[in-house]
Formats: structure tokens, C-alpha cells, sequence
């Protein structure tokens, strides 16, 4: 046999296979290997080597003949071992490790959301925005603070629907407060959930009487806290709007004397005989001739000198002129100074009814002692005193004077009162002052007893002895509940 073809048989052939080596030195010497190449450097030449690299895998079957890969590792598949490959894709998403933002987790479309040169599909914060992905409820969007309006999981920063009333935010015109109806009352696209004055009037709704109808200058007549714009009572009289003779004029009785439908107090002629009230000289009763016989400027159908309102027998102007009440039936058969005639008769026999002063009493809250009060009852004004004196009388064994205080009359007329104990059984009441005020009817004094002696009895007081100035002596006080022909019985108690 002559493996090299020289000539020489192989038995006696120094270089079997030609390679220029001897056979003795050669590490293959039945394959020519003229560079004795031995990658693995285990003695046996590249050229004969069934396993060049010595990684164990025949190199036939070796996807890096040359170089040692025992695992075969071969991350992007493409047949070529990673430890020879020169185009290495370890993970083999088209992308060479060399420039991949995510070495061994693919990413193919290198997307880095945060730009921090690392790959959305390997970085554990994508956006950057210091809370890790899997916690992150927008993961590619930063939203630090992690707000949630509607609570749906997904933060506001990438909801598109932030409030969750199914309107996109782009389109809600209250994107973070629900308003699924999209509301908008003064249609200034901002919507009345999120509107702090929903009727556009410049009044902020907490401050707005009427928050959802424009009443820009808070109107409300009658001061019920609701504008008039949306009272359905704006006269605050107990009758709806709707229904109210006088809608903006208090009208509770709806009074409407000539039935025209207008209430008498919004109506501009209340007996509709075509006189406007106010130069109407029966303006609640119909004159449309304006007839005023007398020429007193009262019409005749209306004048008090020729009409008698409460049918007791004197006319108006009488009961008027003496202080009766010219709609109280009752008072002209009265005595109110007690000098034995009738009111009525007196007044339309011209005699004035004179002043009277009586008494009664108060509760003090103390059961040690007992209150009385002047009073004075003078209806016609020109009868009315400027300084009242009188003289009390009591029961000394029950009672003794302990002070006195003046009645507001008297403080309105501004007067002072002097009320001092005479003797045991008598108290004296003046009161009088530097201004010219007349008292008129009411509370004069209240005066204080202190209770004495034993039990519970009751006592009396009198009014013994008055004056009162300037009035002349013709119409000197006179005496009611109180004086010595009516006195004043006051209850103690036990």
C-alpha cells in the first residue's frame, strides 16, 4: 500500500502521507497535515481529529468544530454555536447582542418607554417613574403618585376615562368628577358637577340663593334665604306664585276688593272706580265722581262722619276723634273713666273721655314679694298728661313698699319716677321730666311689695289722690281698677 502515491510502499515509507513530516513526528501521520495543526492540543492533528475543539462533540456533528462549545449552545438557532457565532443573537429576536437593549430577553422592536437604555421587556420600571411595573397602575406612563379617580386600577396618567362615566376625557367636560349626562347648565362646557357656579350668574353655587337659575343680583324680597328667581313664594305670604293675587307684595288674606284679580296690596286702584289709590279719596271704597260734599277730602261713601263700621251707634269720625275704635261694636257701651256715662254717649255729646289711672300686677318670681303696675289708659291724644302724681294706699299689716321702676310709657317719654313711702300705708308715685312728651297709655310704674306679716291672706291697694298737668281742673284724672270704689285685690301667696 502507498498512501502518498511516491512510489515507496508504506512499510518502508518514512512519510506515509507525504506531508513532509515522518511519520514518527507526525500527529496524523496516515492524513497529510503539513502545518500539524492541534487546536485541542491533544496529540492528534486537526487533519485526523474527529474532534478538533476536544469539547466531546464530534466535530461532524459540532456547531463550533473549532472551538470548544460542549453544551452546543446556540441562543439565536441559526446553527452556529454562540461560542464561534460572529453575528451572536443570544436571544434571538433579530437583534445582535451587541447592540440589544435586552441581552437574553427578546425584544425585537428594542422599544425603551423611559429611554434609560434599557428594553421595556427586561427593565422592571418601564417608565421610570420609580414604581416597579407589576405595582405600577400605568406602567408605560410615569404617574408617580399612582392617582386613581375611579378607583378602576388603571392610574388617571394612561385611563382615558378618568372619572369611569363612559365620556373620554378628551370629550368630558368634567373629566375628573362623574358626569355621565355631560350637564351643562350654563352651557360654558364646563359641566355642573365639576361647575362652581352652575347657572353662570358670577355667584358661586355655596353662595348662590338660587344656584341652578341666573340671579346675579341675589334678589329675595322676602329675605327667606331663597332668590326670588326660584322662590315659589317671593312675597314669603303663604301663597305660591302661581296662585298669588300679589306675587311680590305680602297678600296673606288675598284681599281683592274690586274682584279684579289683582290683590288689594299690589293693586294700583283697590275699589276699581278708576282713581288711582293715591289721589283717591275713598280709595277702598268706590267714588268714581270723587264726591266730597264736606270738602274734608274724605269722599262722601267713605267719609267717618257719615258712616258707622261697627254698628254701635256712633259714626267713625266721632269714635275717632274721642278714641274709640271705630271697628270695635263694643266700646261705646263701655265706661272707661268710670264717671258713670257710656262712652258712646259721651263722645256724640261732645264730652272727651277723661284719662284714667289703675292698677294691676306683675309676677315679681319671688313668692316674698308682690308686683303692681300703674297704668295709664288715655286715648285721645290731647288729653294725654305730661306729669302724673298719685297717692297708693295699701294694707300695711300684709304689705310694705319696697321700690319702684318706671313702665316703659314712661321711658319712652322720657320721664322720671319718684316713688317714695309717705307712712306705712301710703306710697307716692310722681312722674314727671324736663321734656314736654306726653305719656300715652301703657305702663306707667311698677312698684314693689314686700310681704309682712303671717299667712297667705290677700290685700288691697287704692289710688286715693291724683293729678296730672297741664290738663285743666274740668278734666282732672279720673280712677279705673284701683281707687277707692274699685280696689285692687292682689292674691299672696302662702
Amino acid at each position: 500500500m502507498d498512501a502518498d502515491g511516491d512510489g515507496d510502499g508504506a512499510a518502508c515509507d518514512a512519510d506515509d502521507d507525504g506531508d513532509g513530516v515522518n511519520d514518527a513526528n507526525d500527529n496524523c501521520p496516515g492524513v497529510a497535515n503539513q502545518g500539524q495543526g492541534d487546536a485541542d492540543g491533544d496529540g492528534i492533528g486537526d487533519a485526523c481529529d474527529s474532534d478538533g475543539d476536544n469539547d466531546g462533540v464530534d466535530d461532524a456533528n459540532d456547531n463550533c468544530p473549532a472551538v470548544a462549545n460542549p453544551n452546543q449552545a446556540d441562543g439565536d438557532g441559526d446553527g452556529v454555536g454562540d461560542a464561534c457565532d460572529q453575528n451572536q443573537d443570544g436571544d434571538g429576536d433579530g437583534v445582535d447582542d451587541g447592540v440589544d437593549n435586552c441581552l437574553g430577553v427578546q425584544n425585537a422592536d428594542q422599544t425603551d418607554t423611559d429611554g434609560d437604555g434599557q428594553g421595556d421587556a427586561c427593565d422592571a420600571d418601564d417608565d421610570d417613574d420609580g414604581v416597579a411595573d407589576g405595582a405600577d397602575n400605568c406602567p408605560f406612563v410615569a404617574n408617580q403618585g399612582q392617582v386613581d379617580t375611579n378607583g378602576d386600577g388603571e392610574g388617571d396618567a394612561c385611563d382615558d376615562d378618568d372619572d369611569g362615566d363612559g365620556e373620554l376625557d378628551g370629550a368630558d367636560n368634567c373629566p375628573l368628577i362623574e358626569n355621565a349626562l355631560q350637564l351643562d347648565l350654563d352651557g360654558d362646557g364646563v359641566g355642573d358637577a365639576c361647575d362652581l357656579d352652575d347657572d353662570g350668574d358670577g355667584v358661586d353655587d355655596g353662595n348662590d340663593n338660587c344656584p341652578v337659575d341666573p340671579n346675579a343680583d341675589q334678589s329675595d324680597a322676602d329675605d327667606d334665604g331663597l332668590g326670588d328667581v326660584c322662590d315659589p313664594d317671593r312675597d314669603g305670604d303663604g301663597q305660591d306664585n302661581g296662585d298669588d293675587n300679589c306675587p311680590d307684595v305680602a297678600n296673606a288674606d288675598q284681599a281683592d276688593a274690586n274682584g279684579d284679580g289683582e290683590g288689594d296690596a299690589c293693586d294700583p286702584d283697590i275699589d276699581g272706580d278708576g282713581e288711582l289709590n293715591g289721589d283717591d279719596n275713598c280709595p277702598n271704597i268706590a267714588n268714581p265722581g270723587q264726591e266730597d260734599a264736606d270738602g274734608d277730602g274724605f269722599g262722601d261713601p267713605c267719609d267717618p262722619d257719615n258712616i258707622d263700621t261697627d254698628g254701635d251707634g256712633v259714626l267713625d269720625g266721632v269714635e275717632i276723634a274721642c278714641g274709640l275704635n271705630p271697628n270695635d261694636g263694643d266700646d261705646a257701651a263701655l265706661d272707661y273713666d268710670h264717671d258713670g256715662l257710656a262712652n258712646g254717649a259721651e263722645c256724640t255729646g261732645g264730652t272727651p273721655l277723661l284719662p284714667v289711672l289703675f292698677l294691676t300686677t306683675f309676677d315679681t318670681g319671688d313668692p316674698n314679694t308682690v308686683g303692681v303696675v300703674v297704668n295709664l289708659r288715655q286715648p285721645v291724644p290731647g288729653l294725654q298728661p305730661e306729669l302724673v302724681d298719685a297717692r297708693i294706699d295699701f294694707d300695711d299689716a300684709r304689705v310694705a313698699y319696697g321700690s319702684g321702676a318706671r313702665g316703659q310709657s314712661a321711658i319712652d317719654a322720657q320721664k322720671d319716677l319718684l316713688a317714695v313711702a309717705l307712712d306705712a300705708d301710703t306710697v307716692r308715685v310722681t312722674l314727671t321730666g324736663f321734656t314736654l312728651d306726653t305719656m300715652a297709655s301703657g305702663e306707667l310704674a311698677r312698684l314693689t311689695f314686700d310681704v309682712v306679716g303671717n299667712g297667705g291672706a290677700d290685700f288691697t291697694l287704692d289710688i286715693v289722690e291724683t293729678q296730672m298737668a297741664p290738663l285743666p281742673a274740668q278734666q282732672a284724672l279720673t280712677y279705673g281698677a284701683g281707687h277707692p270704689d274699685e280696689p285692687l285685690t292682689v292674691p299672696v301667696q302662702q
